[in-house]
């Protein structure tokens, strides 16, 4: 999360701190009840996606850590991701499920690139090569933030 990093005196700061707590404010409102996010985040008939999950926790946990995220508000939307990663995303046998296949550009003819060939032709994998570091961030950041256990 690169807004953590900025020297505290760059003047566009602030800017870009409220701008980074408007977003993951928007993010919220998209939380599955299980506390994943969708592989398409405003298309709640996609499947509930991993990596994006995890990237997402990774920032919100970065940003409760650097203090620009009111812990209050957003540690219990973590948490909730935590848990969301448990249960849908890591087998009995530590596989990763649901992965996104990644973003190049699926479908054919007019289809190529929209949101329909997006979440309908590419199906979630299991242990994708990338599916693993997203989840190791977020849970990093977990221990990060003191959490010994997500129940």
């Amino acid at each position: 999360m690169l807004v953590r990093d900025l020297p505290k005196c760059y003047p566009d700061r602030p800017d870009i701190e409220k701008t980074f707590r408007t977003y993951t404010h928007q993010l919220i409102k998209y939380q599955t009840d299980s506390g994943m996010w969708c592989q398409e985040i405003t298309l709640d008939l996609s499947y509930e996606e991993t990596t994006g999950t995890g990237l997402i926790l990774y920032g919100i946990g970065a940003g409760i850590e650097a203090g620009i995220l009111d812990r209050e508000t957003y540690l219990p939307v973590f948490e909730k991701g935590l848990r969301g990663l448990m249960k849908v995303s890591i087998t009995d046998e530590f596989a990763i499920m649901n992965s996104c296949p990644g973003c190049n550009c699926p479908g054919e003819g007019a289809m190529k690139g929209t949101i329909k060939a997006y979440v309908t032709q590419r199906l979630p994998y299991i242990d994708e090569p990338h599916g693993a570091g997203p989840v190791i961030m977020a849970m990093a950041m977990a221990s990060a933030l003191g959490i010994e256990d997500i129940g």
